[in-house]
């Protein structure tokens, strides 16, 4: 990730994806050091206002990092890599929503 370490103490961030075809957004990251470095398709827990989210690292591209780094008073940052217990919550997440999907088709047909 070329724009994760900064020697120059300019804030550091990361690009994240939420969906394996959706835009990647840009998070600040901590003053922690990950150890090692994020790579490309790494899960990470970010903070997003009050929230929680999961996704994954994305590549990221210094000119598209510069115009959409996070502002404001409470920036979108990079909690942590994602933990096993992470994984397993989305991946039972991603399971229901399969089910309510579902079961909202069977409904549309039934009409």
């Amino acid at each position: 990730m070329d724009n994760e370490t900064s020697s120059t103490g300019a804030p550091r961030y990361v690009s994240v994806r939420f969906d394996p075809v959706g835009r990647a957004r840009t998070f600040l990251l901590p003053e922690v050091d990950f150890n090692p470095a994020l790579t490309p398709g790494e899960p990470v827990v970010v903070q997003i206002g009050d929230r929680t989210a999961y996704g994954a690292a994305a590549p990221t591209i210094a000119a598209i990092t510069e115009r959409t780094a996070p502002t404001g008073s409470r920036p979108m940052t990079v909690l942590r890599r994602a933990s096993r217990d992470d994984v397993v919550r989305r991946l039972r997440h991603e399971q229901r929503e399969q089910e309510a999907k579902g079961i909202g088709l069977l409904k549309i047909r039934e009409r």
